[in-house]
């Protein structure tokens, strides 16, 4: 879940740190926007990621128009 800033390309920042890590993004949900911020779900495999996932989220977490990064679930590697 990423609560992002109703900015043109917010999105598209994000997306663009998911393919440089060769996350395959699954599916997109995003709200309405409310006082200028949406509620983003991002489904994606982590399958081929060429980094950690920690080191996705922070790079996420220090995009300008990012107020925040949940992970909400996590399928198990077993």
């Amino acid at each position: 879940m990423i609560m992002l800033n109703d900015r043109s390309g917010a999105l598209a920042e994000v997306l663009k740190v998911l393919a440089a890590a060769r996350a395959n993004v699954l599916t997109i949900n995003q709200g309405i926007p409310i006082h200028g911020v949406s509620n983003v779900s991002i489904f994606f495999d982590t399958q081929f990621l060429i980094l950690d996932i920690q080191t996705v989220i922070q790079n996420i977490e220090q995009l300008q128009n990012v107020k925040s990064v949940e992970v909400v679930g996590q399928k198990d590697s077993n």
